[in-house]
């Protein structure tokens, strides 16, 4: 993460990560940089552009049935759009 990482208790000065809890961090997923929910708790967006991600993307993705975005753009994420993602 180039704003959020392991052991912030917060993340950086810049959307969407201002005054939000570090990523993994124990609050409760709603509460992370970069994750919006819905009145029900449920993920609606994931926002993680520009922050070196690397690796492939998860099929458990695909379990959020309420995500309607997903905004991973200039990362560096490689491989296929998981089938579970639709």
């Amino acid at each position: 993460w180039i704003q959020c990482f392991d052991g912030d208790l917060e993340c950086g000065d810049f959307l969407p990560f201002v005054n939000d809890e570090a990523f993994l961090s124990s609050s409760i997923e709603c509460e992370w940089a970069g994750i919006s929910c819905n009145t029900d708790a449920c993920v609606t967006e994931i926002e993680f552009e520009e922050n070196n991600l690397v690796g492939t993307i998860p099929s458990e993705l695909g379990l959020l049935d309420e995500l309607v975005i997903w905004g991973m753009e200039r990362g560096n994420l490689t491989g296929t759009i998981p089938s579970e993602m639709g």
